[in-house]
């Protein structure tokens, strides 16, 4: 669902909320969230729209991955015009405490510090943060929610096609179609040989004014 979620909204950015102490309490984290996006879309006039994941450090702190529409240049916040980039920080330190934690733009990278994730396309943007919501799947009772999102998601309807009684060559030959430029995100057959996924993805068009 989360997958679903964000290629529905074509969501082209991520943020990284952290904290600086050592934040283990997972409602708290979800409290402290749920105060920053609505802060957020009262910020940026009301479009800001999101899917999010939690994940705990090793250490134990809690930290929130978030896909959401890239931000604009600037933003208002508190009467005072700033970089768009800056408000996620502004935002976050005001509700958990003045230093002690950030808003990463891009997300932060398993390259090491100072690394940022820009640039994901669509499909690899939510297989990033899908799978923490997998991750942290069996370490969370069933009642308790696994991700976060904008309400008002429409989810295009599924089309669904069911072989029986065929070989997997002949499943994956009807299931496979990739278009010329398109590139493979992630294909597999499962366990028992009975299931074959398959995704793709068609290059990103480039805005007006980045095109020669």
């Amino acid at each position: 669902m989360v997958s679903l979620v964000i290629l529905s909204e074509a969501f082209d950015e991520l943020l990284t909320l952290t904290y600086r102490e050592n934040q283990t309490d997972l409602a708290l984290c979800k409290a402290h969230f749920e105060k920053w996006y609505r802060r957020m879309k009262r910020a940026l006039g009301g479009n800001f729209r999101f899917c999010a994941s939690f994940e705990p450090q090793e250490r134990g702190a809690w930290h929130v991955h978030v896909a959401t529409h890239k931000l604009p240049k600037h933003a208002e916040y508190k009467g005072v015009k700033i970089e768009a980039w800056k408000l996620g920080t502004r935002i976050w330190r005001d509700i958990v405490g003045a230093d002690n934690g950030l808003c990463f733009v891009g997300g932060k990278s398993k390259w090491g510090k100072g690394q940022r994730r820009r640039k994901l396309s669509l499909a690899k943007m939510a297989a990033y943060v899908s799978k923490y919501v997998t991750k942290m799947y069996k370490a969370l009772p069933e009642e308790k929610n696994r991700y976060s999102r904008s309400n008002g998601t429409v989810i295009p309807a599924a089309h669904r096609m069911r072989l029986t009684g065929v070989p997997l060559s002949e499943l994956i030959a009807v299931a496979f179609e990739h278009a010329d430029g398109h590139d493979v995100v992630s294909h597999r057959v499962s366990r028992w040989g009975d299931f074959y996924w398959l995704c793709t993805e068609a290059p990103p068009v480039k805005p007006p004014q980045d095109r020669v």
